[in-house]
């Protein structure tokens, strides 16, 4: 999943909910961190593989 989430007006708090959220409705263990803290290569293949709503 690659969403947009402003951290810088929302905080990290929502991100730390997410991941919780996410890892209980899946049953495996979620990360969630910016764009920038992914390494080049994985930022392009989540952006290759991202599907607009």
């Amino acid at each position: 999943m690659f969403g947009d989430l402003d951290v810088r007006t929302r905080g990290l708090i929502p991100l730390a909910v997410l991941a919780d959220e996410l890892t209980a409705l899946l049953g495996e263990r979620v990360e969630v961190v910016s764009q920038d803290a992914l390494a080049p290569h994985v930022a392009q293949n989540a952006l290759a593989e991202a599907v607009p709503r």
